[in-house]
């Protein structure tokens, strides 16, 4: 199991990079976006702010970034040109996985782009049978977003156990990694199923470190050490 943090701000990135149970980071356009304060992040600005990112990480790090193009042979061509940028022509001794949301177009990509030893996560699954088609094109990773899983009514996790059982019948060896984390107690019990990768949000790996409970104890550690 492996635990990423979902975020393009370069400051929360640095900051959840540091914690030794981080794995590397997941982004997204929209992330992207958020990050830099604009409604729409043109390509070059797209790329660079992805360097800068890639930049924090340290050796073994695993990045997860998305591609812009919409078409299978911009897709592809995307993916190979950022793999070489963020590893700098292999001076950054880094794991790049793409990250190409579930459409047509994608799943053909992806396919074409595993064939050629590239690593490859479908992002924006919202359902098992989608989990499967995507693992069936032979990725890596299959990225569900589970706050907003189909059908609603079962909740996340039941969707997510299902989604691994059809993966593991079908004989597909790809990873779920699950996205759009909400709550401590979602994360916990994604934690205890085998075969299942998480990315939080920072937000969420603060709020752990903030819990009064831990602030109360550590105070009172502190206040310890005073005594004579």
């Amino acid at each position: 199991m492996a635990l990423y943090v979902d975020t393009a701000a370069l400051p929360e990135a640095e900051w959840a990079l540091r914690l030794p149970f981080v794995s590397g980071f997941t982004c997204n356009p929209v992330l992207v976006a958020e990050a830099l304060g604009k409604s729409e992040v043109p390509q070059n600005l797209y790329d660079a702010h992805l360097e800068q990112l890639a930049a924090l990480a340290v050796p073994d790090d695993r990045l997860f970034v998305q591609v812009t193009s919409v078409d299978e042979a911009g897709i592809r061509a995307e993916a190979q040109r950022l793999i070489a940028a963020l590893l700098k022509g292999g001076e950054r001794k880094l794991e790049i996985t793409i990250k190409i949301p579930f459409t047509e177009e994608g799943l053909a990509a992806a396919h074409a782009l595993n064939s050629s030893k590239v690593s490859v996560a479908i992002t924006g699954v919202f359902s098992p049978e989608q989990a499967y088609m995507a693992g069936a094109t032979g990725v890596d990773y299959v990225i569900p977003y589970v706050s907003r899983l189909m059908p609603v009514e079962l909740g996340p996790v039941p969707v997510v156990r299902e989604m691994l059982e059809i993966l593991k019948v079908q004989g597909l060896s790809c990873r779920l990694l699950a996205a759009s984390v909400k709550s401590a107690s979602d994360l916990c019990q994604l934690l205890l199923m085998d075969g299942v990768d998480v990315t939080v949000p920072p937000s969420l790996l603060r709020a752990t470190f903030g819990q009064p409970a831990l602030k109360e104890a550590n105070t009172r550690f502190k206040d310890a050490l005073k005594i004579h």
